[in-house]
């Protein structure tokens, strides 16, 4: 079974690079992706629970996501940050710039 970065095998969160090959996955743990993310550990648990992150799901006991995770949390908790904005706010204010520059 595959461990994570630090060489921990608790809570694994498995990130597909959006550049990457099919199955070039990194294994983190919460602690080391809330780092790479630049959010603390409690909020992205705590945003993970409540379905902030929509294509993120728990398979086997991992969190599965993509690369756009990474910059998606970065955007959330910097809106909260900068505008004090709640959690659910963040969300949709991040979602509505993807669709901003999709269209």
């Amino acid at each position: 079974m595959p461990k994570n970065l630090d060489g921990s095998s608790g809570l694994r969160f498995a990130v597909n690079p959006l550049d990457g090959m099919p199955g070039d996955v990194r294994y983190f743990s919460l602690a080391e992706l809330a780092e790479i993310c630049n959010v603390e550990p409690e909020w992205l648990q705590r945003n993970l629970a409540g379905g902030g992150f929509p294509g993120v799901e728990l398979l086997a006991g991992q969190w599965q996501m993509t690369g756009d995770f990474v910059l998606r949390a970065r955007l959330m908790r910097q809106l909260e940050r900068d505008f004090k904005a709640l959690v659910v706010r963040s969300g949709c204010a991040v979602d509505l710039g993807e669709v901003a520059v999709i269209d």
